[in-house]
């Protein structure tokens, strides 16, 4: 892996809980790259980002390196970095960031506190009590 990868905050998240369910396969196979690719180099480095991603590219929120949801990624995302403890341009490794978001992977109510407005709500409900129950 070469240098950092752009990753937004909230997307540590999805991509813990991504199953091969989106937008559509454009944007499923470019989700599941990324996953590959993290779950392949996890030391490999990514920096936290306020703003479009590797995962955003294929997104059809996604209108030309802006999010037709911005409102809502960014809030996403605030709540991620103040339940992580970390900021905006930090650079760690994906191993890291996965262990730091672990509280909120394996907590409903965190989770819910994050994100539980989003479409893909019942997919990473689903995900997170498999997650539990394995442990």
């Amino acid at each position: 892996m070469s240098g950092p990868l752009p990753l937004r905050p909230h997307h540590a998240l999805c991509l813990r809980f991504f199953v091969g369910k989106g937008y559509g396969d454009d944007f499923v196979s470019g989700m599941a790259a990324v996953q590959n690719r993290l779950r392949e180099h996890p030391d490999g480095r990514v920096v936290l980002t306020g703003g479009a991603d590797r995962v955003c590219a294929r997104c059809p929120n996604n209108a030309g390196g802006v999010c037709a949801s911005a409102e809502k990624s960014s809030r996403y995302d605030e709540k991620c970095l103040s339940a992580f403890g970390l900021t905006i341009g930090q650079v760690l490794t994906w191993s890291e960031l996965e262990q730091i978001a672990q509280s909120v992977v394996l907590s409903p109510a965190a989770r819910a506190a994050v994100c539980s407005d989003c479409r893909w709500d019942s997919v990473c409900r689903e995900q997170q009590e498999k997650i539990r129950a394995s442990r």
